[in-house]
């Protein structure tokens, strides 16, 4: 099961990182860990599931609803974010 999540994670990530420095030539880097947890991974999903929506049978299968895979990513994310952002905002303060 590690595996499949670990697929999803890369596979919305990518389209989220691409995001992410995309939104980076519009904005300085303190907003890069907030875009990063929350718009990019809105845009990570939604593409995910317009690419890719027949893949949640298979998930759905292994017992991951995509309510279950969103909320375990948002949290990957957000623990990957936290370290960048209290290595960043001191700084800006």
């Amino acid at each position: 099961m590690g595996r499949a999540f670990l697929h999803y994670y890369i596979a919305v990530n990518s389209v989220n990182i691409s995001f992410c420095l995309l939104m980076l030539m519009f904005t300085n880097l303190m907003w890069l860990p907030f875009i990063f947890c929350t718009v990019g991974l809105a845009v990570g999903i939604v593409s995910y599931n317009y690419l890719f929506s027949n893949q949640y049978y298979f998930y759905y299968n292994l017992g991951f609803t995509r309510q279950k895979l969103a909320i375990a990513v948002l949290a990957c994310n957000f623990f990957a974010a936290l370290l960048p952002a209290l290595l960043i905002y001191p700084f800006n303060a």
